[in-house]
């Protein structure tokens, strides 16, 4: 059997997935592996994505990608098929789920890669492999998304949902995905004050104390941790400041955040701002009412309006923290 024949078998017969699917998403052998072109939503071929065979054991990686490759959001050439959007956690699944009769993307990056500004037009179901990474990378998902349903494979079934397709066939996956005690509907958005974040953690808490053990409840242990981490951040710091009027600290810390730095006011980027302590395309720093900001990239740090402009001005230590609020206090 030649290898292309190996990888339709391997698709078609082994993992069930549908001749449809497997069509839609232009899978190709390409030497001994399968090539995944990732297609936008012109349906042109942006680069592409290749797995090694199942049945090949060396300690190789299972993924590589073209030089040139980026985090991409898969599945924008396919046509709608369904009211209801899954995002899962790679190719195979998203076109386990178009197999089954559902819209889905996934990210070429994998669990913990998604980004900021991938626009959705409805409230997904994030429905991730559950193991630690599928969980922790639900919760990323989730907190970027601000609204979402989360669901799960109970591990019983299977690891992720093209293991249940292979398993018990596309009715089965129906059943289990549409069974509503596996849908907990998340609501993250204007969480834009420490009140308000704690509101939400003890609302979510309280929903986790009635649940069951199971994927879905260390999810919500999980997102509540996240939670109080955010809550925390956003607790005013001890700073080992030289002693100032506290008058003239005052007046520095009330200068708007918004005139050091470009403020999303509307649309997906609502209330964020491209951090000003790391290089990122899409904003990540989220400002909040009481005008600090938490970045919710690479730093996973607050910061007020006194550290962005020692930021801006190149000010250190303690003489440039003092020169920074006599300077912002003057602009108040």
């Amino acid at each position: 059997m030649d290898t292309s024949k190996k990888w339709f078998h391997y698709l078609h017969t082994t993992r069930r997935l549908s001749v449809g699917s497997i069509s839609e998403a232009r899978l190709k052998a390409t030497g001994n592996k399968l090539e995944i072109p990732i297609i936008n939503e012109a349906g042109e071929h942006i680069f592409s994505k290749y797995r090694k065979e199942p049945w090949d054991d060396s300690d190789t990686p299972k993924y590589t990608y073209e030089t040139g490759s980026h985090i991409a959001l898969y599945g924008r050439h396919c046509k709608s098929q369904s009211v209801r959007l899954f995002v899962t956690e790679g190719e195979l699944d998203q076109m386990a789920l178009r197999t089954i009769g559902y819209d889905a993307y996934s990210s070429t990056g994998g669990a913990v890669s998604w980004q900021a500004d991938w626009e959705l037009d409805r409230i997904p179901t994030v429905l991730y492999d559950n193991d630690e990474a599928g969980i922790n990378g639900s919760i990323k998902t989730i907190m970027l998304l601000g609204k979402a349903i989360y669901s799960w494979i109970p591990p019983g079934f299977g690891s992720d949902i093209g293991e249940v397709l292979q398993k018990h066939g596309k009715e089965f996956c129906q059943k289990l995905l549409e069974d509503p005690v596996r849908q907990i509907r998340i609501n993250l958005r204007d969480l834009d004050t420490k009140a308000s974040i704690s509101r939400k953690k003890r609302e979510l808490t309280a929903m986790a104390k009635m649940m069951e053990e199971s994927i879905g409840k260390k999810f919500m242990l999980g997102l509540i941790k996240k939670l109080i981490e955010l809550e925390k951040s956003l607790t005013p710091k001890k700073r080992k400041d030289m002693p100032v009027d506290s008058t003239i600290k005052d007046k520095a810390k009330a200068y708007p955040i918004q005139n050091l730095i470009k403020v999303h006011t509307n649309g997906i980027y609502r209330n964020k701002a491209l951090c000003p302590f790391h290089s990122e395309n899409s904003p990540s720093y989220h400002v909040y009412k009481d005008n600090t900001g938490y970045c919710h990239g690479s730093c996973g740090k607050t910061y007020d309006v006194i550290d962005i402009y020692m930021k801006q001005e190149n000010l250190f230590g303690k003489e440039g923290f003092k020169k920074a609020i006599e300077e912002l206090s003057q602009k108040t």
